[in-house]
């Protein structure tokens, strides 16, 4: 497999594991405002399409980590998932609306620097 395809795929997976936390937290804010005991909670849970869309995410993410750890090194592959934190970022400002500070500009391009330094180098 070529580099670039595995280099791709952990990006995907980065963004993957950033998407999948959007989803739990769209869905708990769901479970923690539905009134009843705890089972009709559980029956709103099987219920629910954002419960089996995290779930579904959750084992995607799982389903590829488990494919590509063996076909890299750790110490790569680790520190691509870093990739989630930038996807997170425009996540939250698209979706939940959080403002973006300097600071969080200035955390996501050393991410990227360091992503790209990894991607790179040998």
């Amino acid at each position: 497999m070529s580099r670039f395809v595995l280099i791709l795929l952990m990006s995907l997976l980065g963004v993957g594991l950033a998407f999948t936390q959007v989803l739990l937290k769209t869905f708990l804010k769901l479970f923690l405002s539905f009134q009843g005991n705890i089972l009709d909670k559980i029956i709103f849970s099987i219920q629910s399409y954002l419960f089996w869309a995290t779930l579904a995410s959750f084992l995607a993410c799982t389903g590829l980590w488990i494919w590509i750890l063996p076909k890299t090194k750790l110490s790569i592959v680790y520190p691509m998932i870093s990739l989630s934190y930038v996807a997170m970022l425009f996540f939250t400002y698209f979706l939940e609306h959080e403002p973006i500070h300097w600071a969080n500009i200035l955390g996501v391009l050393l991410i990227m620097g360091g992503v790209i330094l990894l991607s790179c180098g040998r």
